[in-house]
């Protein structure tokens, strides 16, 4: 018990470090700023339409699978990989049925969703999504090990995983549904779930509420979305570290108005937890 406090607390101080001198060097660059956007600039996203988002998204990613998966089977005769991929092109499927439905009925509007100002350039917008992964990553792990503590402290629970986390490894011994895995987490949900929270949640109730409860709000949002039954008082923990992750995308994406910059971000996060898997766990 004592060796596993230890190693918690040991992760605390230097992650403690390293945030404390990128946060300073971040704020003396006045990275934190916000810019003040025009009402004018701002999209005519309604309640109605951010519901509809999430309806799509659900009905989708349950309904599509069962239909894919089955013809798929004969392209992929283990079963695991026919699901894989049969998720994977559903997950597409519904995030080209959000931008065809979005573009259609929003036209213009849509496009500021993802590109609300003309002051960087995508390539910018890339990077310093990037890099926010090196201020956002110390904090994060921060939350993360202080809520283990708690959770061990209270429930007594060392170990426990997220749902994308087992769904990668399961997918370890075989390389057609571990590729169908990788291109999920690292390039189809952040595009998904970008879109879902940041272009059109958080930019909504910025309309009413502001940018910075926009942020908050949305991110207890997001993390509460990530719950599973699997995870029990695991829960608690994914959310606070979830809570804290979603507040930096809400972040860089208000700060560049680009959805490019929190999709970046939250790839290189998802990038960077897959690598870990692949290369540095054991079992």
């Amino acid at each position: 018990m004592q060796t596993y406090y230890t190693e918690h607390i040991e992760l605390i101080l230097i992650f403690g470090i390293i945030g404390f001198f990128a946060h300073r060097f971040a704020s003396q660059k006045n990275f934190y700023n916000l810019p003040d956007v025009s009402t004018k600039s701002q999209t005519k996203l309604s309640f109605i339409h951010v519901v509809l988002g999430f309806f799509l998204y659900i009905a989708g990613s349950l309904g599509l699978p069962i239909i894919l998966t089955p013809l798929l089977s004969s392209l992929f005769p283990a079963k695991n990989t026919a699901i894989s991929w049969g998720y994977l092109f559903s997950m597409v499927s519904v995030f080209l049925l959000l931008c065809g439905f979005y573009l259609t009925i929003l036209r213009r509007d849509f496009l500021k969703i993802w590109k609300n100002s003309l002051d960087s350039s995508f390539t910018k917008d890339a990077l310093l999504g990037f890099i926010t992964w090196f201020l956002a990553f110390p904090i994060v792990a921060i939350v993360e090990q202080l809520s283990d503590l708690f959770v061990y402290s209270l429930f007594g629970l060392k170990e426990y995983e997220q749902v994308a986390v087992l769904y990668l490894k399961t997918a370890l011994n075989n390389p057609l549904q571990l590729l169908a895995a990788l291109l999920l987490i690292l390039v189809t949900a952040p595009l998904l779930e970008e879109l879902l929270f940041r272009g059109l949640l958080q930019s909504w109730i910025k309309k009413h509420l502001g940018a910075k409860a926009a942020i908050l709000l949305t991110s207890l949002g997001f993390a509460l979305f990530h719950i599973s039954a699997t995870h029990g008082a695991g829960n608690v923990s994914l959310v606070l570290s979830l809570f804290t992750f979603s507040c930096f995308l809400g972040f860089i994406y208000e700060r560049q108005q680009s959805l490019l910059s929190s999709v970046t971000l939250h790839s290189t996060f998802n990038t960077v937890t897959a690598i870990r898997i692949l290369f540095f766990m054991d079992g």
